[in-house]
């Protein structure tokens, strides 16, 4: 009975030790597992690129940012009257002109177009080269236009390096209105002969003859007027 009682209690400790063995065991292994799984995560390309370097900004690149702007006429101004034959020169602002080639678009840089009765060109959308559309992939800021008399438009639109609009965001429309004869230097209409008129403003004699300097009119016979008038 004295060896039952004795050898009883041992075997219960060593199953008590052996379950504990067994517990720590699967503790030690569980913290394995997750150990190996945080590593995994960590070297996920994708999660990476998702968290934050620490002072709240997106590790993520960004794309350029777009340059604000716009685009005028330097001259003729909106509602202006030109000749049959005149000058344009053309603005821009938030860009840089830069003659055309490049493949791939650069948001800095662009040149001019010139849409005669025509409208802004949506984005990305290539402008048409015709007598209505010029083109100024030179890098050119002034022309010379040609235009029929009467009521224009003018749409100045600005492109990419492959022609391809930057949209009515970078466009602009003016009016002008085309007169048949020639304009004068200070924009006044030429007389309709194309005589200059006199320098004081007074009508020249019907008969071509010059005027008295003295502002008298010349007798009808030619004969020259008394000195005292």
């Amino acid at each position: 009975m004295t060896m039952v009682a004795l050898r009883y209690p041992a075997r219960r400790m060593a199953r008590i030790t052996a379950t504990f063995t067994a517990f720590a065991f699967v503790l030690a292994a569980a913290a394995c597992v997750s150990c190996d799984d945080k590593d995994a995560k960590s070297d996920r390309v994708d999660i990476k690129g998702s968290k934050s370097n620490g002072d709240g900004a997106d590790d993520k690149p960004k794309a350029p940012e777009v340059p604000t702007g716009k685009v005028f006429f330097v001259s003729p101004k909106d509602g202006a009257t030109v000749p049959t034959k005149f000058k344009v020169e053309m603005g821009v602002e938030g860009k840089t002109v830069k003659p055309a080639g490049a493949t791939e678009r650069d948001p800095l840089f662009g040149h001019h177009h010139i849409l005669i009765d025509g409208s802004p060109i949506a984005d990305l959308t290539v402008v048409p080269k015709n007598e209505k559309h010029l083109h100024y992939g030179d890098g050119s800021t002034d022309t010379i236009l040609l235009l029929t008399p009467g009521a224009h438009t003018l749409t100045l639109q600005f492109a990419d390096g492959s022609h391809r609009s930057y949209g009515p965001d970078w466009a602009t429309t003016i009016k002008v209105t085309v007169s048949e004869g020639p304009a004068a230097a200070d924009g006044k209409a030429a007389p309709a002969d194309g005589k200059a008129a006199p320098a004081d403003g007074k009508a020249a004699p019907t008969d071509g003859k010059a005027a008295p300097a003295d502002g008298k009119v010349a007798p009808t016979d030619g004969k020259a007027a008394p000195a005292d008038g």
